[in-house]
């Protein structure tokens, strides 16, 4: 089944952005008969807010967009705000730590990169990628206090809502390699991916 997400972080008003990413997902899963997931990725506790929540929830309805998994409406997958998913998103940190997959460094969890070979998929959008190992440093996935990068709690995320389609937009491209060692390390199938061209104004910023 198509299953697909849209993410937004409530640290400010929904930007266009956010709602053209939101749209080519709930039009896909609309054609395919899939799913549309809404779920917000507030690990940025000091800037995040319920008013930015709210005003995010209720621009998506506003433009007509309705989603069958997610805040407000519930599903069969848990909480859909990562701030409720703090102790998952431990429990693989260690689990890696423990496969020696990571390590820990002054209090925080770091992931292990291999400087050997490259990470390579097809980009729905940008067809064939292809990243080398030697130029992704190792990169922290837990912090000190305890809170999850982005890079682990979305790939944690996308693997326990069965998300089979990442849509999103191409400043992320340069992440999904990160991504994509995750979910292999943790045993998990690759979802497809599309990094869609950003929206930029007259004046050359987006």
């Amino acid at each position: 089944m198509i299953r697909v997400r849209i993410a937004p972080s409530p640290t400010g008003y929904l930007h266009l952005g956010n709602a053209r990413t939101a749209i080519f997902n709930w039009l896909y899963a609309k054609k395919n008969n899939g799913v549309f997931i809404v779920r917000i990725d507030d690990t940025d506790t000091e800037r995040s807010t319920a008013g930015f929540e709210k005003d995010i929830l209720d621009n998506l309805t506003w433009l007509g967009l309705d989603w069958d998994e997610g805040i407000g409406v519930g599903g069969s997958h848990g909480a859909y705000r990562q701030s409720e998913r703090f102790e998952r998103y431990k429990k693989v940190a260690t689990e890696l730590v423990e496969k020696e997959l990571a390590y820990e460094q002054e209090g925080a969890i770091k992931f292990r990169v291999e400087k050997s070979g490259s990470i390579e998929f097809n980009d729905i959008v940008r067809g064939d990628m292809v990243f080398s190992k030697e130029d992704i440093d190792d990169f922290i996935i837990l912090r000190s206090d305890g809170s999850p990068t982005y890079h682990l709690a979305s790939t944690v995320d996308d693997i326990d809502y069965e998300i089979s389609h990442v849509a999103r937009g191409e400043d992320i491209l340069s992440s999904t390699p990160k991504h994509i060692m995750i979910t292999e390390a943790l045993d998990s199938e690759l979802p497809k991916f599309c990094h869609l061209p950003l929206l930029f104004g007259n004046d050359g910023k987006r």
